[in-house]
């Protein structure tokens, strides 16, 4: 019997297929819409208030309650996907967020907006694990540590350009028009991935896929490849295949990797939310005009992208990225506590110094990214990628909680900002356990999955 032929074999000695580049450029823009209507809220906040007569304060139950809903999402749907495909659930979730982001622009009183952001969450939660899989499935080991980082920068970047747009749009045409162009532009990205979006291989295999995987195959390593109607898949020969459970991410000597990824998840979304939710209150506090102060939290954003990348590659190079991200952790703490000082001074340096803050906080919640792909096989990743975003969320319902406790309490922009440095040491050192545990062998391994090959047709 001939020995089964490796797809992540191929992958890896193979140059990026134009199947692989689509794949990943598709992704890469829809992470780019959903970091926009993500994080689009804390733009909006301070105009909403002041249009609904508010306290930017009474805000912090919306951002909580849609960030619960993310956590829900994640989980749900990150685990549907390990059973119907990566695909269709990213599709599904963009299309459901653009749809109620559109209808946020309607909203008139707390109640709806509220609904409409729950909704909107629960699809936001279910596209990222599904993104974050289908384009570390796809990518060959030297650049997979790069490619997961760059899509998470590319959140990064649509929180930046949500910045942009808020900053150039809202001045004049008030904070609807920024749920106006978080709901338009997404449908749009989502048309175009229904006809251009594959599903990842590692899916088409492990679910018995077999004449699309041989096609698939064939795009990767050559059209000139032929398979016989016996030719027998493996995904990685270096695993068993996994039915995915919840149960599963705690065996075969994950559970400690597990628990400590979920921490630093949670408490890496605890800071990104509270300051990506909060950032534009406490500039204006510390006396920036609402332009500037929304300038400010873009480049923060900014940063992160220029962040994850580099720490992406750092990673791939020395092919620990759980020791990459100790060091990145440990980087932002001490810029957050920077930052901090700064606010209320030069308003040029502090600007300067933010985005030097959103390379290290954005930069390690990419590289959180890589480390939780790596971490769990092809058959169980959607699920744990979608656990540990979900669990982490808890930290994005926190986060928000706190900072809105925080301005109720009058303790002052530089006091509150300076706080998040805590959680980021407290992340670094999760990672410490994690390094520690595992070989970098183990961390960039990808799973085994079978499946036997027939022949001819894939269709995108």
């Amino acid at each position: 019997m001939p020995r089964p032929i490796s797809i992540a074999e191929i992958i890896d000695r193979s140059p990026v297929s134009a199947i692989q580049k689509r794949t990943i450029i598709l992704c890469v823009v829809l992470a780019v819409l959903d970091g926009f209507d993500a994080l689009l809220l804390g733009y909006a906040v301070p105009a909403i208030a002041k249009d609904w007569e508010m306290s930017p304060a009474e805000f912090g139950v919306v951002m909580s309650v849609s960030a619960a809903a993310m956590v829900l999402g994640s989980i749900l749907f990150g685990s549907i996907s390990d059973r119907l495909g990566r695909r269709r659930l990213v599709l599904v979730g963009t299309v459901m967020f653009s749809i109620l982001t559109l209808l946020t622009a309607f909203a008139s009183s707390m109640p709806v907006l509220i609904g409409l952001r729950v909704l909107a969450g629960l699809a936001l939660g279910g596209v990222t694990p599904n993104l974050l899989a289908l384009s570390s499935e796809v990518s060959p080991r030297r650049i997979r540590g790069t490619v997961v980082t760059v899509l998470t920068s590319s959140m990064a970047m649509g929180a930046f350009l949500g910045g942009i747009v808020a900053a150039s749009l809202v001045p004049t045409f008030g904070w609807r028009v920024l749920f106006v162009v978080g709901g338009v532009v997404p449908l749009l990205a989502a048309v175009a991935a229904y006809r251009w979006l594959p599903e990842s291989i590692a899916f088409l295999a492990t679910h018995g896929e077999s004449r699309k995987v041989a096609d698939y195959v064939r795009s990767i390593d050559g059209a000139s490849t032929s398979f016989g109607p016996d030719t027998e898949f493996v995904y990685n020969t270096s695993e068993v295949p996994e039915k995915a459970s919840m149960s599963r991410l705690f065996s075969g000597g994950r559970a400690v990797t597990t628990a400590a990824l979920w921490g630093a998840y949670f408490l890496t979304l605890l800071v990104l939310y509270f300051l990506m939710g909060w950032m534009p209150t406490l500039f204006e506090d510390a006396g920036m005009s609402a332009a500037t102060a929304s300038t400010a939290t873009a480049l923060f954003s900014l940063g992160g992208v220029v962040g994850g990348i580099v720490f992406g590659r750092i990673g791939d190079r020395i092919g620990s990225p759980s020791w990459v991200g100790v060091g990145s952790f440990t980087f932002a703490a001490a810029f957050i506590l920077l930052t901090a000082g700064l606010m209320g001074t030069s308003q040029a340096l502090t600007l300067s110094v933010v985005f030097i803050t959103g390379f290290g906080v954005l930069g390690s919640a990419a590289i959180m990214n890589v480390i939780a792909a790596a971490s769990y096989p092809t058959a169980i990743r959607g699920a744990g990628i979608g656990w540990a975003l979900g669990v982490g969320r808890i930290g994005s319902i926190t986060g928000p909680a706190v900072g809105a406790i925080a301005l109720a309490l009058s303790l002052g922009a530089a006091t509150i900002f300076s706080s998040m440095a805590v959680p980021a040491l407290a992340a670094a050192i999760l990672l410490a356990v994690i390094a520690r545990r595992s070989s970098s062998a183990a961390e960039d391994s990808v799973p085994s999955v079978v499946a036997s090959a027939a022949s001819p047709t894939l269709k995108g």
